[in-house]
């Protein structure tokens, strides 16, 4: 079950940052993250009021969970302000990868904190997270400045390690004790507070968008909260490092779609990548 939670994230959140890519083209990143992050509070919201096996694991739980909640959502909410910040200052191909290894952390905390994993299972986390970085990879061009090339690194790490902290932190305390559903509605309140604050500062607009582009904006905000409770239900089975990595399938997916949709071009160090995945995921799900 947490393989196929894992991998059915990593496809959602696939599309969803490929239908992404063109809301945050039309609306810019900031205006798009904002109404983009309404279906997932509404639809954690629904889940909390109407079914109560959802929100008496939180109301029962004690206030240090509530606390490390809190503690979760505003890392996680940095993070993604890391990963933006390295975006801009930094070269995709480099940024992407390195933001894109935020699995191998959590599998890291996991199994220093008593996650046990077998020997196949442990090969295949490993490669997958190799195919992950490899396939995320895009050709850039030249810089000659070697301190430009690798600026944007310093944020993307950042981005990285924060995210990774804050799966393990939520599958391996939060969530046992609240559920899976609670701790992404902290998450998406906190998300939409912290969008709303810096983009007013910025004094960047937040007018309605477009009725073009509202199939993309809430369709990729859907499918992204979608993702989030697959992967909460996922890191409810304990497996942490397993659903972690698959979860981080997500820019693989999204690599595909543009090459199957938009007919960009692979290179030969993704196709390789895509085949170290394959490997991985095979290795992982050998009992």
């Amino acid at each position: 079950m947490a393989i196929a939670l894992g991998l059915l994230a990593a496809i959602l959140w696939g599309v969803a940052d490929f239908l992404a890519r063109f809301s945050a083209r039309g609306l810019g990143p900031w205006r798009s993250s904002f109404y983009g992050q309404f279906p997932g509070f509404v639809i954690f919201s629904a889940c909390l009021l109407l079914i109560p096996a959802m929100r008496l694991p939180a109301l029962h739980a004690p206030p240090l969970y509530w606390w490390l909640a809190l503690l979760a959502a505003g890392g996680s909410t940095l993070s993604g302000f890391a990963m933006v910040r390295g975006l801009i200052a930094g070269a995709l191909s480099l940024v992407v990868p390195v933001v894109a290894s935020y699995g191998a952390v959590s599998t890291a905390l996991a199994v220093l904190t008593g996650e046990h994993l077998s020997g196949p299972a442990a090969l295949g986390i490993a490669l997958t997270v190799l195919g992950i970085a490899i396939t995320a990879m895009r050709r850039g061009p030249k810089i000659a400045d070697a301190t430009h090339g690798t600026a944007g690194i310093g944020w993307a790490i950042l981005a990285a390690g924060g995210y990774g902290t804050t799966l393990w932190l939520q599958g391996r305390y939060v969530m046992p004790h609240m559920g899976p559903v609670a701790p992404l509605w902290i998450g998406s309140l906190c998300s939409l507070a912290v969008t709303l604050a810096i983009t007013q500062a910025r004094r960047h607009s937040l007018s309605l968008p477009p009725l073009k582009l509202l199939p993309f904006t809430w369709g990729y905000g859907t499918l992204t909260a979608f993702a989030y409770l697959s992967m909460a239900l996922g890191l409810t089975t304990g497996k942490v490092a397993i659903v972690a990595v698959l979860s981080s399938l997500c820019s693989t997916i999204t690599a595909v779609l543009g090459f199957v949709l938009l007919k960009e071009r692979l290179a030969r160090r993704q196709w390789a990548g895509i085949a170290l995945i394959l490997v991985g995921v095979a290795l992982i799900n050998l009992r």
